[in-house]
């Protein structure tokens, strides 16, 4: 029989104000760790089961003392989550499991429509000076994609310890003065 230790982070699904955007977060809510015997398999099935009727979105880590000829072919360590589908949010994936939530940046339109002038008004060239970055009150966790930024936000980048996402929060950028658009729409 294999031997190994399950470690189960449950999370709720809220929402998080961070700076000027609010995100779709995961605040992590237990961690409980075990140690077990058998088919880590049929636990982790279990645990998702019976958790996911009570969290939103449950991990299960599983990581091998021993195994048995049965189990030679596991990995040392994996990881399996569910997000109960009824909860989940707009967005996509933007990490294979929930990620820290380590800060927030923003790119507003204004700044890009400067960088884009500045280089002759094909594409914007934008820097760390362009970013404003925001840090989140409290630990909160980002998984999906899910977005909402006011209308002069271009851009928003979601850093986290599992990397840094970028989510584009306009559909189309207006290339031309605002004037110049308003006038061909009058004639």
């Amino acid at each position: 029989m294999s031997r190994y230790v399950a470690r189960v982070r449950s999370y709720q699904k809220g929402y998080a104000r961070v700076g000027p955007v609010v995100l779709g977060v995961l605040r992590l809510v237990g961690v409980d760790e075990f140690e077990e015997e058998g088919d880590p398999y049929d636990t982790v099935a279990y645990v998702l089961e019976t958790r996911s009727k009570t969290s939103d979105y449950v991990e299960v880590e599983v990581e091998l003392i021993s195994r048995s000829k049965a189990h030679e072919s596991l990995p040392d360590r994996f990881v399996r989550g569910e997000y109960n589908p009824t909860l989940r949010g707009g967005g996509k994936p933007l990490y294979p499991r929930p990620s820290r939530l380590l800060r927030v940046g923003v790119v507003r339109v204004g700044r890009v429509l400067e960088r884009m002038g500045e280089s002759g008004g094909g594409y914007a060239r934008l820097g760390q000076e362009d970013i404003e970055w925001h840090r989140p009150r409290g630990e909160v966790y980002v998984f999906e994609g899910e977005v909402e930024a006011p209308e002069d936000v271009a851009y928003v980048i979601i850093e986290a310890d599992h990397g840094a996402r970028w989510v584009r929060t306009l559909k189309t950028f207006v290339l031309r003065p605002p004037s110049q658009q308003y006038d061909q729409q009058e004639s």
